[in-house]
């Protein structure tokens, strides 16, 4: 299995770089770090563990794989990445890295909704102080 994978794309003129995440089942350290280099990330935000879990129309094997290491991110996952980029900006004010924010895509409309991804996610982290 390939693990976790990210790219950075850097705008050469303004020097403004995106980085934007593979399919991933979790927060890799290495792929976090690599993101605080960004400017934006583009992070994947694929499901809610609950309502994946309850689909009975899956294959097994299918969820399993999902929630897996080698799936794709929870939006409870997604919101933890968005908490680090919260952290990286108080970071960058301390001359560390240069994430201001995270977007997030590849929601599945089967396990997740843009209101209930952005809800989980903003509720993640006013439940960290930062609201």
């Amino acid at each position: 299995m390939i693990g976790p994978t990210g790219w950075l794309v850097e705008e050469q003129s303004s020097g403004l770089c995106l980085g934007v995440t593979g399919d991933f089942g979790y927060p890799a350290n290495s792929l976090v770090e690599s993101l605080r280099c960004a400017d934006q990330a583009l992070v994947h935000a694929n499901h809610g563990e609950q309502i994946l879990s309850r689909d009975e129309s899956i294959h097994p094997n299918s969820r399993a794989r999902l929630l897996s290491r080698h799936g794709h991110l929870s939006n409870a996952q997604a919101q933890a990445l968005a908490l680090v980029a919260e952290l990286a900006e108080l970071a960058e004010l301390a001359g560390g890295g240069r994430l201001k924010g995270v977007l997030l895509g590849h929601l599945d409309r089967r396990w997740t909704s843009r209101a209930r991804t952005i809800a989980e996610v903003v509720a993640g982290l006013v439940e960290a102080g930062r609201p």
